[in-house]
C-alpha cells in the first residue's frame, strides 16, 4: 500500500484513531444525554462530574460541522485501514500503541 497524497501507512491510521477518539466521545455524549468528566485527584481517588445536555444541545451537536467531518472522515478511511490493519498488523499495532501509553 502506498502514501495517500503524501502520507504514508502509519499517518493514515494515526488519523483515523485520532478522529475515532472524536467519534467515540461523542458516541458517549449521545448515548448518556450529556458530558461526563472523570478528574484524577490521586491514584486511588478520583472525582466524576455530569452536566447534562438537553433534546434541543444533542441535537444541535449532530448537526454540527465538526461532528459530521468526524463521521465523514471515519467513513472514509475505514476501509483504508482495516485494510492496512489486515495486511500490516505490526504496523497498525505500533501506532495503536502510541495511544495507549498515554492512557495510563
Amino acid at each position: 500500500m502506498g502514501g495517500y497524497h503524501n502520507l504514508d501507512n502509519e499517518e493514515v491510521v494515526f488519523i483515523f484513531l485520532s478522529n475515532q477518539r472524536f467519534i467515540e466521545q461523542y458516541n458517549s455524549i449521545f448515548e448518556q444525554g450529556g458530558l461526563e468528566t472523570i478528574a484524577d485527584i490521586t491514584p486511588d481517588s478520583y472525582i466524576v462530574t455530569f452536566r447534562p445536555f438537553d433534546e434541543e444541545h444533542l441535537m444541535k451537536m449532530l448537526d454540527d460541522k465538526h461532528y459530521k467531518y468526524c463521521v465523514s472522515i471515519h467513513e472514509k478511511l475505514k476501509p483504508i485501514v482495516e485494510l492496512i490493519r489486515e495486511e500490516l498488523p505490526d504496523l497498525y499495532n505500533k501506532v495503536e500503541e502510541s495511544f495507549v501509553k498515554y492512557e495510563n
